[in-house]
């Protein structure tokens, strides 16, 4: 397989680097700065998840990252994450279970989960509480 032009650019263009970057620190060792400061903190869930379209951090020409991350590094992150990784494995249906019902389903499922949680109001620890 070779590189085109189109690949160059997906590779380069900073909100991929910003999510690959986010990858890449859920490894131990020593990274460059490639996205976040690799402080390995866990991200908190939150209001502040970003707005749409991501914004993209800034990059230098070597494609280390010289201002604030992009909405994607902390995306990319979370992914490295046990308990996020699981969740998401947890959603992946077992072989035989890819009927068109059941992706219905657990699409409509997942869309009333964020309507309801999101126009109720409520804080986390109120919907704990219901």
């Amino acid at each position: 397989m070779s590189l085109t032009y189109g690949d160059l650019w997906r590779l380069a263009h900073p909100v991929v680097r910003d999510f690959v970057g986010g990858l890449a620190l859920g490894q131990n060792g020593d990274v460059p700065r490639l996205a976040v400061e690799p402080n390995r903190q866990l991200p908190e869930p939150g209001a502040d998840a970003g707005a749409w379209p991501p914004e993209p951090g800034s990059y230098d020409k070597s494609g280390l990252n010289i201002g604030a991350a992009g909405d994607l590094a902390r995306l990319g992150f979370a992914l490295t994450i046990p308990s996020v990784r699981a969740f998401l494995l947890g959603l992946a249906q077992r072989a035989g279970a890819h009927s068109e019902r059941a992706l219905t389903a657990v699409a409509e499922t997942a869309s009333t989960l964020v309507e309801a949680a999101g126009s109720s109001g409520l804080t986390r620890d109120e919907l704990l509480d219901v």
